[in-house]
Order: structure tokens, then C-alpha cells, then sequence
């Protein structure tokens, strides 16, 4: 004789999986981001200027050179990673025009503009990576008209913040 033996499957009706299924997907619609889609861009621009400040004192550090770069203010346009001539007194160092990476941030959101705080328009740093010149910290702000976005850069180390 045979010993039949009762056992109970446990597990989820399709009817279960279809109703999750369903739920996840109205879920999925409200956490959908609302609203300008450029903010984001905005926020990438950002993380764009920070790397190639941080690029551009990576060059100076590594190939034991003054780097700089150089940002046109109003505009969304800069060049980094240019060779830097140093200050000589009284005359200033200069950023040597197409000597590093030429960058459009309008290629991101049409709508971006750089405004920086300090008078000049050129970060530079010396062999050892540190800024030139930069007695205060140098605030660069980046706004598409609904998000502005702030990035500061700190004398003598040159590191780079967003904020």
C-alpha cells in the first residue's frame, strides 16, 4: 500500500501578482520627478565645473606646471586646463588662450550663465596646486533662471565645494 502524504503548496495566486503588479506601477507615476527638467541639467553643470576646476590642479600637480582656467562671466563658455603664465610684479599672470580644453555648458541647458565673485575671471594654480592669488574664497554661481547653484573654491588648497 501506498503512504500518500498531504502537502500544502504555499505561494501567490497570479490574481496577487497582477494586483503588486498594478500598485507599483501608480506608485511608480507619482515618484516620477515634476516640474523643469533642466534643473537636473543644472545640477550637472555644476558637477561639470567642479571636476574641471579639479582637473585643471590635477594638470598643475602632475606635470609640475601652472595651469588655469579661464571663464567668460554671463556666459555658459570657459577653457580649462590652459597654461598659466605666472605674475611677474606689477604685471598679472596671464591664461594662455587656447592652450587647454575649451567647454560650452549651453551643450547641457541652453538656458545656464556663469557669474563669478571675485574680479577676475581666471583660476590659476602653481606646480604644487595651490591657487594663485586667491585671498578669499572665489564663489562661481551657475543659474538657469529657477536653480542657482554655488561653487566655491578655497585659497591655498583650491578645494572645491558646491553648495
Amino acid at each position: 500500500m501506498r503512504n500518500e502524504e498531504t502537502t500544502s503548496q504555499s505561494g501567490f495566486t497570479l490574481l496577487e501578482l497582477i494586483a503588486v503588479i498594478i500598485l507599483l506601477g501608480i506608485l511608480a507615476i507619482y515618484a516620477m520627478p515634476k516640474g523643469d527638467m533642466n534643473t537636473g541639467k543644472t545640477t550637472t553643470g555644476t558637477d561639470v565645473i567642479a571636476s574641471d576646476i579639479a582637473y585643471t590642479q590635477m594638470i598643475a600637480l602632475s606635470q609640475n606646471k601652472s595651469t588655469c582656467i579661464n571663464f567668460t562671466p554671463g556666459l555658459a563658455t570657459y577653457e580649462y586646463g590652459a597654461t598659466y603664465t605666472p605674475p611677474v610684479p606689477p604685471a598679472l599672470g596671464t591664461c594662455t588662450a587656447g592652450t587647454g580644453t575649451a567647454r560650452n555648458l549651453a551643450d547641457i541647458n541652453q538656458s545656464i550663465k556663469i557669474d563669478l565673485t571675485q574680479t577676475t575671471t581666471t583660476i590659476a594654480f602653481n606646480s604644487i596646486g595651490e591657487p594663485y592669488g586667491l585671498l578669499a574664497v572665489a564663489t562661481i554661481t551657475m543659474s538657469d533662471g529657477t536653480l542657482t547653484r554655488n561653487l566655491t573654491v578655497q585659497p591655498y588648497t583650491g578645494k572645491v565645494t558646491i553648495q
